[in-house]
């Protein structure tokens, strides 16, 4: 059924765990039913190799994608909560506003139609995103085949074969005219005005009035920010939930960043650091994106992408509510700062010539959207792998979704006077998308990239995750921070696993690894050398505030509240507050003698005095704590392999703790409960 190079009149996206038969009849019926009234045959897409993978995404799909007219939507539950045909149905959605803001009939020509073999999907159990998507669905021109069988399916198949031929014929008598050649009549003079990049805040209010944005950068480091500002003027304007109806943002790709000249090579004589900090800036670029993508809740909304090529031009096409289209192009002088870029600004031409330029410059790049394995550790701490979802679409708080996500951890340091200094990474939305404001050894997602067997199991329902995948991420990971792979040795110490309320759990690799004595990281990276004993204060401030926030609690259940309340009474005995922690029990038990008014005060005092801050890039930042894996694990995972490295303290204060029985018996119950699933899947606050 599938084709060549040359393109497809239909694309049709369906579940792969749907009934292929019905599916494989729709399409060879549609086929006979649309060469009976066009006199030709109709050209189909429908992928029957499985559930796709990242690289035969990329190879395949996004091809036919690309090459297809109009899309049947296969509507069913299964196709509703799928990543892969949510992709799909996103791209089509896009490629209708493409050509509803171009001249000519296109206008409001449907590029969508749904199919539903089995009636309207229900409505119960989808997140908020897939009830958008199927409000969608329904507003379209459509079938429903519930229930039809012999000359009624077949009557209902010709009336799509027909709205399909309608589609096609009006699309095909759409295309724009080509520009008229320069000197004749249809010479445009528009207007251009041109000012420096970083001058003023013309950017951040065209962003705040446009509805659709394309950005073609390098490395879009400070675009996050601009968003930010844009989206706060927006909201003042249109209410606490407008947002753009879609964000396009297309970086270089990593490889290409070497043929560029920037600022970067005129602070640094030697190209590979000039190289490296590029890298970097793109990496942060990404993350900070994704942290914005992720805080608004918007995933369908913001797209990334990477272009292979050098791109003819960089800039932003700005969509606005008239229906305008306004060009910003930027001139980048070699070995000069963003300050002195220069910016020209102006409409499009009648034709939208410069909007298809953007447009064809998205449709050549390939989505950047991480794809990770989902699955089960064994008894034998064995990565099961099940399934596969997008990055962004996970980890979505309150979604209840099961399953595992497989994740690194990389304990960095340096040596220093004979010593090992533990480096942490502070967390904020420039290199991080969660736990902002929080402090973590590096950590990050196991992708489909850091192996490259899946095509080998692709037809398996279930494999083992390859055994190198855990090193690759993890000297990949270091290599971000880095800005090349500077050949650091990591070396696996453990496991670990971290249960989260209703969403998915995370299972890490952990790993050391030693950097480079005094290494320069980038501002950005907010890396830097932290004490044993600094750690621990901040990790008894995070358990102090965790006990505030249970006072305050109002509504979690008597059982959640006595569950939790052990939790943080522990953490609070292993810092040293017996007391504090009786209090804690008593107040949540109800007991006559306590007096919560007085616990809170106690609370709040101690919470004030061993509050820190931060001092980064994005000003002075208040210091919320450890991440939740190394607040959870930090005694009895984080705090034996500094013994190993050999951090000033660790031996000695280990060694305490073991002494004392009424704190190593809470550590030991701390243990025991985090490693509890029953416990820990119930309980909606952190502990």
């Amino acid at each position: 059924m599938s084709h060549g190079p040359a393109g497809f009149d239909v694309f049709i996206s369906y579940a792969h765990d749907d009934d292929r038969q019905v599916i494989q009849r729709l399409a060879e019926e549609l086929q006979e039913a649309f060469a009976a009234i066009a006199g030709r045959r109709l050209t189909v897409f429908l992928d029957q190799d499985g559930i796709p993978t990242a690289q035969r995404w990329e190879r395949t799909i996004t091809s036919a994608l690309r090459t297809s007219s109009v899309m049947i939507a296969v509507l069913t539950e299964r196709y509703l909560v799928s990543d892969w045909c949510a992709r799909e149905y996103e791209f089509f959605v896009r490629t209708e506003r493409d050509h509803s803001l171009e001249e000519g009939s296109a206008r409001s020509i449907p590029r969508i139609f749904p199919v539903m073999p089995a009636g309207a999907p229900a409505e119960d159990g989808l997140t908020a995103e897939q009830r958008r998507r199927r409000l969608d669905v329904n507003e379209r021109q459509g079938i429903d085949l519930a229930g039809l069988a012999g000359a009624e399916f077949t009557r209902e198949v010709t009336r799509l074969a027909r709205d399909i031929h309608d589609a096609l014929v009006r699309l095909r008598g759409a295309t724009p005219a080509a520009p008229a050649p320069a000197g004749d009549e249809e010479t445009e003079h528009p207007q251009v005005t041109s000012g420096y990049v970083g001058q003023g805040d013309r950017f951040v209010s065209l962003l705040a009035e446009a509805v659709n944005v394309t950005v073609v950068g390098w490395t879009n480091t400070s675009l996050a920010e601009s968003l930010e500002a844009a989206l706060k003027r927006k909201r003042s304007r249109h209410g606490s939930h407008a947002f753009w109806r879609s964000l396009r943002i297309v970086f270089l790709e990593d490889d290409l960043l070497e043929l560029v000249r920037d600022e970067h090579d005129a602070q640094f004589p030697d190209k590979e650091t000039a190289l490296r900090r590029r890298r970097q800036n793109a990496g942060y670029g990404r993350r900070s994106l994704s942290a914005f993508l992720q805080k608004e809740g918007q995933p369908h909304r913001l797209t990334l992408h990477e272009y292979g090529h050098i791109p003819p031009f960089t800039g932003t096409l700005f969509d606005m509510p008239d229906g305008r289209r306004i060009v910003q192009m930027v001139i980048r002088p070699p070995r000069r700062s963003a300050s002195d870029h220069l910016m020209l600004e102006f409409a499009d031409r009648t034709d939208q010539y410069f909007g298809a330029a953007f447009n064809d410059i998205v449709d050549l790049s390939t989505r950047y959207d991480e794809v990770l394995p989902i699955g089960e550790p064994d008894d034998d701490d064995v990565f099961q792998v099940t399934e596969a979802r997008f990055s962004n679409r996970v980890l979505q708080d309150g979604s209840g979704t099961t399953g595992w996500l497989p994740l690194v951890l990389v304990v960095t340091w340096w040596q220093s006077r004979g010593t090992a200094v533990p480096l942490l990474q502070f967390r904020t939305s420039r290199n991080a998308e969660r736990e902002l404001d929080h402090l973590s050894h590096p950590a990050g997602y196991i992708t489909q990239e850091d192996y490259r067997r899946l095509e080998e199991h692709a037809a398996v329902a279930t494999f083992p995750l390859p055994p190198h995948a855990p090193m690759v991420a993890a000297r990949r990971r270091i290599a971000l921070e880095l800005g090349a792979d500077l050949s650091q040795e990591v070396t696996f110490a453990r496991n670990m696993r971290y249960y989260h309320h209703a969403k998915e759990h995370l299972f890490y690799w952990v790993f050391d690894c030693r950097l480079p004595a005094r290494f320069q990281f980038p501002a950005d990276a907010e890396m830097r050398p932290y004490t044993l004993e600094e750690l621990l204060a901040i990790r008894e401030n995070q358990a102090v505030e965790y006990a505030l926030r249970l006072c305050r609690d109002h509504h979690a259940s008597r059982r959640d509240l006595e569950r939790m309340a052990r939790l943080s009474a522990d953490n609070l005995v292993v810092h040293g507050h017996d007391e504090l922690a009786a209090a804690l029990l008593d107040t949540v038990r109800g007991d006559g003698a306590a007096e919560p008014a007085a616990l809170q005060a106690e609370l709040t005092a101690l919470a004030e005095r061993t509050r820190r801050t931060n001092r980064t890039g994005m000003g002075e930042r208040p210091v919320l704590g450890l991440s939740g894996l190394e607040y959870r694990e930090f005694f009895t995972g984080i705090l034996p392999l500094y013994v190993r490295l050999g951090v000033p303290g660790a031996v000695e204060y280990l060694e305490g703790l073991e002494a004392d029985a009424t704190r190593y018996a809470a550590v030991e119950r701390l243990a025991a409960t985090y490693a509890d699933a029953g416990v820990m899947t119930e309980l909606p606050l952190e502990t």
